[in-house]
């Protein structure tokens, strides 16, 4: 028992991070950041946003890949348009380990089956080129759909609740790995 659990410590990649908030930084930095806090605060895990934990973001994807139990995917408008954000959720997926849950906010439309087939135009290919990272267009359309589909977790944004009080209640939800209504 013991001996087991500390070799595990001794060879889990450190550091670790229970969650990964990956989130759209121009409509959701600031929602990111106070759920981060809400979930560290009431549990103790550790929780990791790009914009306050990352060196370099070459390494992002090896985070997700190596470093990460369960990804979180803070759904706005426009986050799967973000190429960081696709090859996270491409990573995520193709680990075969890393736990996904979509939280759907009210402005999260999917991508349409149009954009889904011309991924070139709608992901927004000026900071980053997933090709470079061996991430083709075929694996972000099949991770977005795993991603919209039954077979994925989903959090809906608490709608009734208002200001802290909906993040207060997000948080709970996460922790508790409830689907919310």
């Amino acid at each position: 028992g013991t001996l087991g659990v500390g070799i595990y410590l001794r060879f889990r990649p450190n550091p670790w991070y229970n969650y990964f908030i990956c989130h759209h930084k121009g409509h959701a930095a600031a929602q990111a950041r106070l759920l981060k806090v809400l979930i560290q605060t009431r549990s103790r895990l550790s929780v990791f946003i790009d914009s306050d934990d990352l060196q370099e973001l070459d390494t992002l994807f090896d985070i997700v890949k190596c470093k990460l139990e369960h990804l979180l995917v803070y759904l706005t408008r426009e986050t799967l348009s973000r190429p960081w954000c696709a090859g996270e959720i491409v990573t995520a997926f193709n680990s075969g380990r890393v736990k996904v849950t979509a939280i759907r906010t009210p402005s999260f439309v999917p991508p349409t089956e149009d954009q889904m087939k011309s991924l070139d135009t709608y992901l927004d290919l000026s900071s980053c080129n997933l090709a470079e990272y061996n991430i083709a267009n075929e694996a972000v359309a099949a991770a977005f759909n795993q991603l919209t589909g039954p077979e994925t977790k989903c959090i809906q944004l608490p709608a009734t609740s208002l200001g802290s009080r909906k993040f207060d209640l997000l948080a709970g939800q996460v922790l508790s790995g409830a689907t919310g209504p």
